[in-house]
């Protein structure tokens, strides 16, 4: 049972990103959160290890979640900050997509990993 619900959570994760998806859209999988900020505009940063992605900004550490960046809107920032705050809590990884071309390296969505 948990194979077939980690599988449907997979496939409507992936049509739910490929709605919001544009040309530069890139993956992170297994990342172990290392800290999470939050933001005065409702967004908040997640902050993974060192040489992530070296486009991101602090060594490659840094993706962002703003309202109005990658498709995100307030609600799923909301629903977003949970699923990582959640996976910083119990040390379980993510796995993200993100608007590699932009220096500010934008999230688009975010799923905790088993």
């Amino acid at each position: 049972m948990l194979i077939v619900r980690n599988l449907v959570v997979s496939i409507v994760f992936f049509l739910m990103t490929g709605s919001f998806a544009n040309a530069t859209t890139d993956w992170q999988s297994q990342i172990t959160v290392e800290k999470v900020q939050g933001l005065a505009d409702g967004g908040f940063i997640i902050y993974a290890p060192t040489g992530t992605d070296s486009n991101c900004p602090d060594n490659g550490r840094l993706f962002y979640l703003r309202n109005g960046q990658n498709g995100q809107t307030s609600d799923g920032i909301k629903t977003a900050l949970s699923i990582v705050l959640l996976a910083f809590t119990t040390s379980k990884t993510i796995t993200f997509s993100y608007n590699g071309a932009s220096t500010s390296c934008y999230v688009s969505s975010v799923v905790i990993n088993p």
